[in-house]
Protein backbone atom coordinates (compact mmCIF):
# COMPACT_ATOMS: atom_id res chain seq x y z
CA UNK A 1 0.00 0.00 0.00
CA UNK A 2 1.17 3.53 -0.78
CA UNK A 3 0.50 6.79 1.03
CA UNK A 4 0.79 10.51 0.32
CA UNK A 5 2.21 12.79 2.98
CA UNK A 6 2.25 16.57 3.22
CA UNK A 7 4.41 18.14 5.92
CA UNK A 8 3.95 21.50 7.61
CA UNK A 9 5.79 23.31 10.38
CA UNK A 10 4.40 25.49 13.12
CA UNK A 11 4.75 26.91 16.59
CA UNK A 12 2.47 27.74 19.52
CA UNK A 13 0.57 30.16 17.27
CA UNK A 14 -0.28 27.34 14.80
CA UNK A 15 0.91 26.05 11.43
CA UNK A 16 2.82 28.75 9.58
CA UNK A 17 4.47 27.15 6.56
CA UNK A 18 5.10 24.03 4.52
CA UNK A 19 8.12 21.95 5.55
CA UNK A 20 9.87 22.69 2.27
CA UNK A 21 12.90 20.47 2.88
CA UNK A 22 10.62 17.42 3.28
CA UNK A 23 10.30 14.98 0.39
CA UNK A 24 12.62 13.82 -2.37
CA UNK A 25 11.96 16.97 -4.38
CA UNK A 26 12.04 19.21 -1.28
CA UNK A 27 8.47 20.40 -1.86
CA UNK A 28 6.92 19.40 1.50
CA UNK A 29 5.17 16.35 0.09
CA UNK A 30 5.78 12.88 -1.24
CA UNK A 31 4.11 9.57 -2.03
CA UNK A 32 5.55 6.23 -1.08
CA UNK A 33 5.44 3.09 0.97
CA UNK A 34 5.39 3.30 4.76
CA UNK A 35 9.14 2.48 4.74
CA UNK A 36 9.93 5.24 2.22
CA UNK A 37 7.90 7.80 4.17
CA UNK A 38 9.54 6.71 7.42
CA UNK A 39 13.00 7.06 5.88
CA UNK A 40 12.20 10.55 4.58
CA UNK A 41 10.76 11.57 7.93
CA UNK A 42 13.93 10.35 9.68
CA UNK A 43 16.12 12.23 7.18
CA UNK A 44 14.16 15.45 7.58
CA UNK A 45 14.19 15.35 11.38
CA UNK A 46 17.87 14.39 11.59
CA UNK A 47 18.81 17.48 9.56
CA UNK A 48 17.03 19.90 11.91
CA UNK A 49 19.38 21.63 14.31
CA UNK A 50 18.60 22.93 17.78
CA UNK A 51 19.16 26.41 16.39
CA UNK A 52 16.65 25.79 13.55
CA UNK A 53 14.01 24.63 16.02
CA UNK A 54 14.57 27.56 18.37
CA UNK A 55 14.45 30.06 15.49
CA UNK A 56 11.18 28.62 14.20
CA UNK A 57 9.55 29.00 17.60
CA UNK A 58 9.36 32.74 16.82
CA UNK A 59 9.26 33.76 20.49
CA UNK A 60 6.75 31.06 21.44
CA UNK A 61 7.46 28.00 23.63
CA UNK A 62 6.83 25.45 20.87
CA UNK A 63 7.94 24.25 17.43
CA UNK A 64 6.45 21.25 15.61
CA UNK A 65 6.44 19.32 12.36
CA UNK A 66 3.01 18.10 11.29
CA UNK A 67 2.79 15.31 8.73
CA UNK A 68 -0.62 14.55 7.23
CA UNK A 69 -0.59 11.04 5.82
CA UNK A 70 -3.37 9.67 3.64
CA UNK A 71 -3.73 6.45 1.68
CA UNK A 72 -3.07 6.93 -2.04
CA UNK A 73 -6.13 6.18 -4.09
Amino acid sequence: MRFTVQASVGNAAGVFDAAYDFGPEKEAQMSGTPQEIGNENARFLSELTVEDCKAMQYDTPRFFVEPVIEPTK
